[in-house]
């Protein structure tokens, strides 16, 4: 029931950028790399990714939806071991069904780093990242039912407020789960948080964070 609430009250969030979807961009029909879809595509665009393997650092700076065709079973951004794999510096950006690894393996860079606001990354698998998703004084964004496995740490909020981050698989990350550092109004709420090598939520020097039905098991220091 609760998860059902926040991800009606998401979808409340997002009509806005449903709602003015433009064009249909392929790749790699219409064009060969992803970061050449996103540079020609339009706000509201819909750019779909076919199984493929693409090395390739993206920015994004655009109101865009980023989507696979088949899920992240066989569609993969690869960073290279080089910068971020995904940065978002637009509002309203969807990023849903890929595999994300290999950023660079220096702090702080990440799987997909955020720097605006109501976004939402949904469906993905995360790996081998420094962190997997870092949202950095950035608000209302959704991080919902990804696989976040093997990174440095997994998601951290920084100076960010009114996220959620809903119906997750986090675990098997070399430090924390799931940091909140200096951040306000945020919602963690029916994830699985296991085997991480130091905690699984650590909140520092942040207020009235809701933590709901979650299952925090086997992390190496403490559960929260």
């Amino acid at each position: 029931m609760k998860k059902t609430y926040f991800i009606l009250f998401l979808m409340a969030l997002f009509v806005g950028a449903a709602s003015v979807y433009g064009g249909t961009i392929y790749v790699p029909d219409n064009y060969s790399t992803i970061q050449g879809a996103i540079d020609a595509a339009k706000d509201g665009d819909v750019i779909i990714v076919r199984n493929e393997t693409y090395y390739e650092n993206l920015v994004i700076n655009k109101s865009i939806t980023l989507r696979s065709e088949n899920g992240p079973g066989n569609c993969i951004i690869d960073g290279n071991n080089s910068g971020n794999v995904i940065e978002i510096n637009a509002d309203g950006v969807i990023i849903e069904g890929f595999r994300i690894r290999n950023s660079g393996r220096s702090w702080p860079y990440a799987g997909i780093k955020v720097n605006s606001d109501s976004n939402n990354i949904t469906n993905n698998n995360i790996s081998n990242n420094e962190c997997g998703i870092y949202v950095y004084n950035s608000s209302n964004n959704g991080i919902i039912d990804n696989n976040i496995l093997n990174n440095s740490l997994s998601v951290k909020l920084r100076s960010s407020s009114n996220n959620s981050i809903i119906g997750n698989n986090i675990s098997n990350n070399r430090y924390d789960g799931i940091y909140v550092y200096n951040s306000i109004n945020n919602c963690i709420v029916d994830n699985s948080i296991t085997s991480n090598n130091e905690y699984g939520i650590y909140v520092y020097n942040s207020s009235n964070n809701s933590i709901v039905d979650n299952s925090i098991t086997s992390n190496n220091r403490y559960g929260i």
